[in-house]
């Protein structure tokens, strides 16, 4: 019995569902093939034709075209031998040069923009550090230019470059110019050179000659500064012991 829509009529019975056709897969691979083929016989074709005009035109190409074409390439040979090989690389320089010029104004920023470029002054190692620590996280360049700059510091201060010359380092303890220093490292200071000062100047514990002592001053005001002092080396020790034993107590 066929179905009835509610006006008690037949319904009609639903179209079949169309089934896709499915191209087999023989036929795609053959059209594919077909399609690559094609090409070739293009290809083919075209050097077959070449070769045909060639043998028909091989006389008119052989005393027409081909004495033109060496003539032409015989004669810039000639033109570009008679150039000096000098003026040829710097023709070739200036060309360098000029892309290389016209690429960086290319590269420049409009002023129509309003980009704003930051001025900075170096003063000193402060303005440095500041800059690379500003852009440490920007690149690796400034991140290796700030380790070695800690590298250099950190040198510097184990090695023997911020130790001061003996004699300025005795005029600065003398003429009180060590302002920042605390008292406490002040009598240090004090002490040690009450302790070894003498051993300094070794000169001066005898009785000299005017014009011997005026001798000694020409010497020692030429007188290169060596970094290592043995005496200098002996304060430093005598200051370091102080401190530890103070900090103990």
């Amino acid at each position: 019995m066929s179905r009835r829509n509610h006006y008690g009529r037949p319904e009609k019975p639903e179209p079949a569902a169309a089934h896709t056709v499915v191209k087999p897969h023989s036929i795609y691979l053959l059209t594919n093939f077909m399609r690559s083929q094609r090409h070739y016989l293009v290809l083919t074709a075209i050097t077959l034709l070449v070769l045909v005009i060639a043998f028909l035109a091989r006389n008119y190409v052989r005393e027409t075209i081909a004495p033109w074409v060496l003539y032409i390439f015989w004669s810039s040979y000639v033109f570009l031998a008679s150039i000096p090989q000098i003026l040829i690389w710097a023709g070739f320089m200036g060309i360098l040069l000029v892309i290389a010029v016209y690429s960086l104004r290319s590269q420049r920023p409009d002023k129509r923009h309003g980009v704003v470029v930051e001025e900075i002054q170096y003063r000193g190692r402060v303005e440095e550090i500041a800059l690379l620590l500003r852009h440490f996280q920007d690149s690796h360049y400034f991140r290796h230019r700030m380790l070695r700059l800690l590298g250099g510091i950190t040198l510097q201060t184990l090695g023997h470059g911020e130790r001061l010359p003996v004699a300025e380092a005795q005029q600065m303890v003398t003429t009180g110019r060590l302002k920042h220093l605390s008292p406490e490292v002040r009598q240090y200071l004090d002490q040690g050179w009450e302790q070894y000062g003498n051993q300094i100047h070794f000169l001066q514990q005898e009785e000299l000659p005017a014009w011997l002592q005026y001798l000694k001053k020409l010497i020692q005001r030429d007188k290169k500064v060596d970094w290592y002092d043995p005496t200098f080396e002996q304060l430093v020790a005598f200051l370091e012991e102080e401190l530890e034993v103070r900090r103990d107590n």
